[in-house]
């Protein structure tokens, strides 16, 4: 985690150590960070699927099954086939 801050500092127009960042923060179960940093590393780039799927599956844990998740899950859906779904929330 501190590796991926310390390369997030260094290239602030990187979105990748971001997204690695988010990624790592998701295995450890860091749900409110994994949504801080995904939601900073879209901002530097917005066409990352990636984190726009771990960013939604971050809320999921979280209990937030909105509709800004399913928008995550939609708009990661074309890179990330797992994340396609017909229907709502039940």
């Amino acid at each position: 985690v501190e590796e991926f801050k310390k390369a997030s500092a260094s290239e602030p127009l990187s979105a990748k150590p971001l997204n690695q960042l988010s990624a790592t923060l998701f295995l450890m179960g860091r749900y409110s960070e994994v949504e801080s940093v995904g939601r900073a590393s879209l901002e530097v780039d917005p066409a990352q699927t990636e984190t726009r799927y771990i960013l939604g599956c971050a809320l999921v844990a979280q209990g937030r099954f909105t509709a800004e998740t399913m928008e995550q899950f939609r708009l990661s859906g074309s890179q990330t086939p797992t994340a396609r779904s017909e229907r709502g929330p039940d």
